[in-house]
């Protein structure tokens, strides 16, 4: 099978883009994000398709689905053109979004229906239109996946799917008449097991569906029996309960005998407290009336005021009010002006002091210019640059540069020698290794077709075999039993496999039945293993080869182990360091002639001016011309300061004037004179002190007018308080007046007067007040009724009590509450337990039924056991034939991949291990210690899990030589093994078409020399592809 074309249609950022490939080797070279993923990728969906399912799928298809949807659209289809082995040609669309496939033959119309794909390459499916491509040639997605593309970075995989490809692997290990495999029968009972019995933790399958029916079915039983006890126990409880209630009413029946004597009681000691009160009201009736209340409060104010009074304060010391205003009379008034130097007006007169301090240190200063003296007419930077030209030292050649000049040369003659000893032995390896490779592809193709007669023979082989028995059968059945092998336990195995299903269909057909064919699948691949011996020979007692005995296969050709010659030795080049030698060289004397001459030049420059030749003298001279410079600029500056200064100072003093006029009339003649100006501010500061003088007594106005209102105050309230405290005592005199107390004017008497009368009122106050109390008490006892109605009602309560008794409790009312309480709660509990009982007889069960329920549940639990345990037993024997098919794939594989191995690895390592159940390899290195492929360097793990891969593309047993797609497999080969490995493959294209994806140089190198149409192609993809969003 071979990819012709892949088109894009709507695929990632493709948008009906079309890519040809070649029958054999086909290298598509791009830089990144040129589309090679996305081409590889869109090969694998053309076999692969998307699987139709709801849900999101597994997390590799939506990995997929993010990676590869379109960019823009809906739509998501890719479609290629597809050339069979058989010359055929079919046209697949993939339709991703929708999941379905179709498959059109050449200069056909319509895509293939349901029948014809089950006729022309016997397949059977339940949905037609999710077809995988590859199930057409015999492979899953997941095999696709593990073993015909390699996706980028992704060589390993093969290693994760080792079980998935367990039954591609076991059909690569028997013949191509055998339909069944190990792996498949095993995978059968698995799912038959799953099916039939499944797990007693896992899933809904009958044997934990039983066991959970069964552990439901004792909870019933153990239920019913508990809800039979737990009736007998509440009958029990309901009993004591009734009992309860009965005695909890007797006693209610007693405490009410006693809350009944309780009131009795009450009854007498109310109508004792009833005589008691009258006695108490007898007493109080000789007491007369109080006064008034607004009388006696009235009256009690004015005792209270009098007794309550101030003592009389004492006239206020010191002088008098009169005295006070004399003095204020005498005071100075406040003067006009400052009493102290404004801050401003001093702060200008220290701003001007300043001022001329700095202007008569400028005029100490001398400011006399420097004496001119003989200095030559040139400036200082032109003398310091001449001297920096004197110093100048001349260019310098490193002698050591010579050295390395002729050492390099003579290295050169010795590689150009070397070279011609080394190109006639390589030139020799080549010719040796391209001739092994002619060999091996001349017996390859005569291997290729003595198959193809094998094939034609074992057709005609198996056309002859008759129905029923016959001389040659029996002929074959003799040779069969006389080269028992290996496999001859696998047909007892089988054998007994059909026995034990025959009895199993008296009792169950289903699990019988599938017994039976498990045997007979056994069977039949023993008989298959059997027949894959590399000869058989007639029989024994037959000197000629009977025409029943079944045709010998060719033996395929030997792999050799080719020495790959290496690369082609280069001729040497000389050293780009001696032409940077001849260069540096040239440098140095261009620049040591042009430094010869300019010294000459300066020289004859520096005389013609008359200028000293030594550089130290030139700088003296600069120094002595930048100090005549600088003393000059120096004078003047010192003029322009001072004039600035005497600017300076004349406005300091006329800003102090103008200052000094807003503070009074000033004598100025010029107010830019700093002395005048000094002479004012002076005179200023005396005035402020004399003015100081008079403000300090005129302030003493304002402390003398305070005292003189606090001394009018202070007057003010002596006569007040002189005037109340007569008030009160005519307020006392008159109060004892209104009682008849005659006092006279004297106050302290009538206060007596007023008190023995004011206690008088107190005493009848009090004793009304106990009148009423006893009054209210009285009533309270009475509650309406009269003394004899009590007595009458005492007499009605202990009729027909019987006896007093001689104590009665002291809380006898919550003894009744108590009681009812009681009896309330054990009727509450009697009917709650009367009610349970009667919920227990409804809801009883049938224990009976219970019971034999869960003795039929166990018995189907030891059959669904018993069923287990022979469907284990089978499976083990299963897998020991499927450890015998891995024993027969793993020499196939090492053959193929040890043949390949020096190849790549250039020789380190030169054997191979290869675990086939989980397709684990191990190589031999030089020092004869097995390494684990796996922990190898990145590189050579890689590139041995490749040569795996084309192992098993070669040994899948499919009728279709399946192609091999590879994307960037190279990125961890060194230069030598990336050629090795490129040769490889190519050998390889010439049985099945190969697809390499590239983004390196050196394999696009490699294809431009050695591809050429039309077997091979180079495609070489642009820049990154664009955006079609």
């Amino acid at each position: 099978m071979k990819f012709n074309e892949v088109t894009a249609t709507h695929f990632g950022p493709f948008r009906g883009d079309t890519l040809h490939l070649a029958p054999g080797f086909t290298v598509v070279h791009g830089p990144n994000e040129s589309g090679k993923s996305t081409w590889a990728a869109a090969l694998f969906a053309v076999l692969a398709g998307r699987r139709r399912a709801r849900g999101r799928g597994t997390g590799v298809e939506a990995q997929f689905r993010k990676r590869h949807q379109p960019w823009r659209g809906s739509r998501w289809q890719v479609g290629a053109t597809i050339a069979l082995d058989s010359g055929d040609t079919l046209d697949v669309t993939q339709d991703l979004v929708g999941g379905t496939t179709a498959i059109v033959p050449a200069g056909a119309e319509r895509a293939l229906g349901r029948k014809e794909l089950e006729e022309r390459f016997g397949l059977t499916h339940t949905d037609w239109a999710d077809i995988d491509v590859g199930e057409l040639f015999g492979l899953s997605r997941e095999t696709l996946r593990s073993i015909i593309f390699v996706p980028q970075a992704d060589i390993l995989r093969v290693l994760q799917d080792a079980k998935k490809l367990q039954e591609f692997i076991q059909r690569a290990a028997t013949t191509e008449s055998l339909d069944v495999t190990a792996h498949q029968v095993l995978e059968k009972l698995k799912d038959e097991a799953s099916t039939r019995v499944g797990s007693e933790s896992i899933g809904q399958r009958p044997l934990r569906r039983t066991l959970a029916e069964l552990e439901e079915a004792k909870k019933a039983t153990y239920a019913l029996r508990a809800a039979r006890d737990e009736l007998r126990l509440t009958a029990a409880r309901v009993s004591g309960l009734r009992g309860d209630e009965e005695r909890a009413r007797a006693e209610l029946e007693r405490v009410r005998v006693l809350q009944v004597w309780a009131e009795a009681d009450a009854l007498e000691q109310r109508l004792a407290k009833v005589r008691g009160y009258d006695e108490q009201l007898a007493g109080l009736a000789s007491i007369g009336e109080p006064a008034a209340d607004d009388l006696v409060e009235r009256l009690r104010a004015a005792l209270n005021g009098f007794l309550n009074r101030d003592a009389l304060p004492e006239e206020p010391p010191g002088p008098s009010a009169d005295e006070l205003r004399e003095q204020l009379a005498e005071l100075p008034e406040m003067p006009e002006g400052d009493t102290a130097p404004d801050p401003a007006v001093r702060g200008l007169w220290e701003a001007l002091n300043r001022v001329t301090s700095s202007l008569d240190s400028r005029e100490d200063l001398d400011h006399a210019a420097p004496a001119e003296g003989t200095l030559p007419d040139a400036s200082s930077d032109e003398l310091r640059e001449f001297a920096t030209q004197v110093r100048a030292a001349r260019p310098v050649w490193d002698a050591t540069h010579d050295e390395d000049e002729s050492r390099l040369r003579d290295q050169y003659d010795h590689d150009l020698a070397q070279h011609a000893r080394d190109l006639p032995a390589w030139q020799e390896r080549s010719a040796s290794h391209e001739e092994a490779m002619r060999r091996y592809t001349v017996a390859k193709e005569r291997y290729d077709a003595e198959r193809v007669t094998y094939e034609q023979e074992v057709a005609a082989f198996r056309g002859r075999q008759p129905v029923d028995g016959g001389p040659g059968r029996r002929a074959s059945d003799q040779y069969a039993r006389s080269s028992a092998g290996p496999s001859l336990w696998l047909l007892i195995a089988g054998g007994v496999l059909v026995v034990i299903g025959l009895l199993m269909l008296l009792l169950d057909p289903v699990i019988g039945g599938a017994g039976a064919a498990v045997g007979v699948a056994v069977l039949v691949a023993g008989l298959v293993m059997r027949g894959r011996r590399p000869a058989r020979v007639a029989d024994p007692s037959s000197g000629t080869p009977s025409a029943q005995d079944p045709p010998v296969a060719p033996t395929p050709p030997e792999v050799p182990i080719f020495q790959h010659p290496g690369d082609k030795p280069r001729e040497p080049v000389i050293s780009d360091r001696v032409d940077d030698i001849v260069r540096r060289r040239d440098a140095w004397q261009r620049a040591a002639s042009e430094f010869d001459q300019r010294r000459v030049e300066l020289t004859t420059l520096l005389g013609d001016r008359g200028l000293p030749i030594d550089p130290n003298e030139l700088e003296g001279l600069a120094r002595r011309i930048d100090e005549r410079e600088g003393a000059k600029k120096l004078a003047d500056e010192q003029r322009e300061e001072i004039a600035r200064l005497r600017v300076e100072v004349g406005d300091a003093a006329h800003r102090l004037v103008d200052v000094l006029r807003a503070k009074g009339p000033l004598d100025v003649a010029n107010p830019r004179d700093a002395r005048e100006a000094d002479a004012a501010y002076r005179r200023y500061e005396e005035a402020c002190a004399e003015r100081a003088v008079v403000a300090r007594e005129a302030q003493r106005r304002e402390e003398l007018t305070r005292t003189l209102e606090i001394r009018e105050q202070a007057d003010q309230a002596y006569r007040e308080a002189v005037g109340r405290d007569a008030a009160r005592a005519e307020a006392v005199v008159a109060a004892a007046r209104e009682v008849d107390a005659d006092t006279g004017d004297d106050p302290d008497q009538a206060a007596g007067k007023l008190e023995d009368w004011l206690g008088a009122q107190n005493r009848a106050r009090e004793a009304r007040h106990v009148r009423d109390n006893v009054l209210s008490l009285r009533e309270q006892q009475l509650d309406g009724a009269t003394t004899a109605e009590l007595e009458e009602q005492l007499t009605t309560l202990t009729s027909g009590l019987g006896e007093r008794p001689e104590h009665l409790p002291s809380e006898v009312d919550e003894l009744v509450a108590g009681a009812a309480k009681a009896v309330e709660d054990a009727a509450t509990e009697r009917a709650g337990g009367e009610g349970e009982l009667a919920r227990l007889r409804r809801s009883e069960g049938d224990l009976a039924q219970a019971v034999e329920a869960e003795a039929a549940l166990s018995r189907e639990k030891s059959s669904l056991e018993e069923l287990k345990s022979i469907l284990d037993l089978v499976a083990g024997d299963l897998e020991v034939a499927q450890q015998e098919a891995h024993r027969n794939i793993s020499p196939v594989l090492e053959r193929a991949i040890r043949g390949r191995l020096p190849l790549v690895t250039q020789g380190r390592y030169q054997d191979v291990r290869v675990k086939a159940e989980t397709l684990a390899v191990e190589l031999l290195d030089p020092s004869g210690t097995w390494r684990d492929a796996a922990l190898l360097s990145q590189g050579t793990t890689e590139q041995t899990y490749l040569l795996l891969r084309l192992a098993l593309v070669e040994n899948l047993g499919t009728d279709e030589a399946m192609p091999l797609i590879l994307d960037d497999v190279t990125v961890q080969c060194d230069a030598a093994r990336t050629v090795a490995l490129l040769d490889l493959l190519h050998e390889v294209s010439k049985e099945r078409q190969v697809v390499l994806f590239s983004q390196e140089t050196g394999v696009r190198a490699w294809a431009r020399e050695k591809l050429a149409d039309p077997q091979d192609r180079l495609i070489e993809l642009e820049g990154p592809v664009p955006g079609r969003r």
